[in-house]
């Protein structure tokens, strides 16, 4: 593997693979949308932004690294409840993060609007990408 496809990690939290480690966003998108035109746009983000094409692995001596990957397991679903409880559910599943897994996004979609929730993990946000 080449010094350009993993990256070490610094951050002061200790404990990466905790499940209450994440950020919560959550707005609303005034207007019609159609379904394909917010999952390509949560794709196209996705694959601008270097860290959420990444792994996290953890090398022998403990230190964690980003590791390049060719495709990402982010993803964006819908919701089949409101955003309180969706988030209050998610909260407590792991980001499976030795597997490239730092997005999820959840949406509903109306006539009039578009409800979206973002869960990143803490990884997501600390790197120089966002």
């Amino acid at each position: 593997m080449s010094e350009m496809d993993e990256w070490l990690i610094n951050t002061e939290r200790t404990n990466l693979f905790e499940p209450n480690d994440g950020i919560g966003i959550k707005f609303t998108i005034l207007g019609s949308l159609l379904e394909s035109q917010l999952l390509l746009a949560f794709d196209t983000v996705v694959e601008k932004n270097e860290t959420l094409h990444s792994k996290v692995i953890l090398s022998k001596d403990g230190k964690a690294f980003y590791e390049k990957m060719e495709r990402s397991n982010n993803k964006m679903i819908p919701m089949n409840e409101n955003w309180e409880t969706t988030l209050l559910r998610q909260q407590k599943v792991l980001f499976e993060i030795d597997k490239g897994e730092l997005l999820r996004g959840f949406y509903c979609l109306e006539n009039d609007k578009t409800e979206v929730l973002f869960l990143a993990h803490h990884l997501a946000i600390v790197s120089n990408d966002l």
